[in-house]
């Protein structure tokens, strides 16, 4: 699907405790795989988490336009997410995103249960001076499955990117380049996260 206009991207960071873990990954099953299944307007969802025990967790959400967002948010299977989550998530940030690259395989895909596949989540500021060029030099390390570059919403040199890999090693290969080109910027994060469920319409593009 080559996007005609900048979808709604946002990045959660959810909170729980370990107890709700099995419950909270349920739900979010149901949410996605349903969502994927019933919502042409709903591009892409995944649910990973950072921490051995599952409590600390980070969803991206990809919508085609406010109007689809509406149609999943009153879905059945959202209402249900998120009445079992106000019970169980205890902590809650969200971050609006403006895409700056979008890309994901030629196929669509939906995986959940045991799988290999792991995210990178990197997090950094730059100078408006540096940031064409570092654009650049990552357009040249998109990850073969999802490779989505952002920019915090009204925050133009504030980056996130998040990429998919089919299983470590695939992530490390990148790694190293990935820091040379980042050297020399300003609060640099980078976080590997485990996926639990992800889907994506396919052919996701925007340049």
């Amino acid at each position: 699907m080559e996007l005609q206009k900048i979808p709604i991207f946002r990045m959660y960071r959810l909170i729980t405790n370990e107890k709700d873990r099995d419950d909270f990954v349920a739900e979010g099953v149901n949410n996605l795989l349903t969502s994927h299944q019933n919502e042409a307007g709903t591009l892409a969802m995944y649910a990973t988490h950072a921490d051995k025990s599952g409590t600390i967790n980070y969803i991206f959400e990809m919508y085609q336009d406010q109007a689809h967002y509406q149609i999943h948010a009153e879905s059945p299977q959202f209402k249900h997410f998120a009445k079992v989550a106000q019970k169980i998530v205890t902590g809650r940030d969200v971050t609006e995103l403006q895409p700056e690259s979008l890309l994901s395989g030629n196929k669509g895909f939906s995986v959940s249960g045991e799988n290999p596949y792991l995210a990178r989540l990197v997090e950094f500021s730059t100078d408006s001076a540096n940031k064409s060029k570092i654009k650049t030099e990552l357009s040249k390390l998109n990850s073969q499955i999802t490779s989505y570059k952002a920019t915090i919403k009204d925050q133009p040199n504030q980056f996130v990117l998040f990429d998919i890999y089919k299983n470590q090693n695939d992530l490390n290969e990148s790694l190293d380049q990935l820091k040379k080109i980042l050297i020399g910027v300003s609060d640099l994060e980078i976080k590997t996260l485990k996926v639990d469920t992800m889907v994506s319409q396919k052919n996701i593009n925007l340049n």
